[in-house]
Parts: C-alpha cells; structure tokens; sequence
C-alpha cells in the first residue's frame, strides 16, 4: 500500500469533519441533560419563595404563621410563563403554535398580576377577599402552568432534536462520501 504526496492535506480535512461530528454527537447527548437543567434554573428558581418560607416557618416558634401563600406560588408561576416565552424564542418552524403559546402565557401572565394585586390588597385590607380561595386558586393555576410549561419545553425540544438529527445525518453522509474519496484517492492497492 503507497500513500500519495497529498496526504497530509486530506488528512487533515477528513480528522477535521470527523471532530465536527464528533462535536454535534456531544450537543446531541447533552441535549439529554437540557431537562434537569430545565427543572433545576426554572422550576427549583422559581420555587425559591415557597421553600424559603418553608424553612423560615420551621425555624419559627409561632402558630399562626402561614406555611404557604398564594404570591409565593404566583412567583412561580410568572416564572414558569417567562421561561416558556423564552423557550418559544428559539423555535423556527411552527408560527401559528408558538404565536398560541405566547398569547396563552401572556395570558396567565395577567390572570397571575390579578391574583398578586388581590393578595397584595388583602394584606392592606384584612378580609376583602378569602385566603384559602385565593390559595387554591394559584395552586391551580401553578400546577397547570407548570403542565403546560413542561409540554411546551418537550416540544420545542423534539423539534431542535429533530432537526439536529437530520443535521448530524447530512453531515455523517459528508463524511462517508469524504472517506471513501479519500480511500480511493490516497490509498493504492
């Protein structure tokens, strides 16, 4: 087996494009780990009001503090609905659903600034509206904000998913048209 003068060059290029794929193959295994990253920056960050509460009410010695309110949950639903914005940025395909989205989290945006005004008045005016229901009712609202926030994440994620394989694949078909060029161009047998 003789090696041709050009060798080095097309050694190069073919280590090259197999070190890019190399890279996207990475991207695509972290991809994996894009959910718990997800849980932890926006589900366990906008959670912080409830268990800081949580943890200064067992430090506490007294009986009528409250364990949960309602504008701590309402922080973690704003929060919730500020990240599926942000998530629906990098979406490229799909206007008509990503524009659904949007006006939905919009829309629970303003439904959770009404409940914060609510409980910010009562907290100025002592029994204008029931805590308890003004408590379910952001509970409720959380849990299907946190639903939909989760579906909305899968699917944003599927689509680049999808997309990133067909990128791989193009470039994987690259590699082996550039390998096999080069095995009938260097290598003589």
């Amino acid at each position: 087996m003789k090696l041709n003068k050009n060798y080095k060059s097309w050694t190069l290029k073919y280590l090259r494009l197999f070190l890019y794929n190399q890279d996207n193959k990475i991207k695509r295994v972290n991809l994996a780990n894009k959910k718990i990253k997800w849980f932890i920056y926006t589900v366990l960050v906008g959670m912080i009001p409830i268990i800081s509460r949580l943890l200064i009410t067992s430090i506490i010695n007294k009986e009528n503090v409250t364990f949960f309110v309602a504008t701590d949950f309402i922080a973690l639903g704003l929060v919730l609905h500020i990240s599926i914005i942000n998530e629906l940025e990098h979406l490229k395909n799909e206007i008509d659903w990503k524009t659904v989205q949007n006006g939905m989290s919009i829309t629970f945006i303003a439904a959770y600034s009404v409940l914060f005004s609510l409980g910010i008045l009562n907290e100025e005016i002592p029994g204008m509206i029931d805590k308890s229901i003004l408590l379910k009712s952001s509970v409720i609202l959380v849990v299907t904000s946190f639903i939909l926030s989760l579906s909305v994440f899968h699917r944003v994620n599927a689509n680049y998913l999808k997309a990133s394989n067909v990128w791989i694949n193009i470039n994987m078909d690259k590699y082996r048209y550039i390998n096999n060029r080069f095995r009938d161009k260097f290598l003589v047998f």
